[in-house]
């Protein structure tokens, strides 16, 4: 998933805000800014519940299910077929 971050200088320092969810953080560098910010990124989807992180991407959380599941059963088959598939070295 690809996600807007602006990333500005203000007071001495840097602040970094991930637009998608509202999440913002600060550092003395851009830098320690922007590894602040995936810290919190990380943090609020960690303690966010669907319906949360749905409200703040602006999408339906029926969407956001929908495209968890889909994701799952994607990833099934290639999963089967690695495990499956026979050892050309024997």
């Amino acid at each position: 998933m690809g996600l807007i971050i602006r990333i500005r200088p203000e007071a001495g320092g840097f602040v970094a805000e991930c637009v998608d969810f509202g999440v913002v953080s600060q550092g003395e560098t851009e830098a320690e800014a922007r590894a602040n910010l995936d810290t919190a990124v990380a943090q609020f989807l960690e303690s966010a519940d669907s319906a949360e992180i749905a409200s703040r991407m602006h999408v339906n959380i029926e969407d956001l299910q929908g495209r968890r599941r889909r994701h799952v059963l994607d990833a099934a088959p290639s999963t089967r077929s690695a495990i499956n598939r026979p050892n050309s070295a024997s």
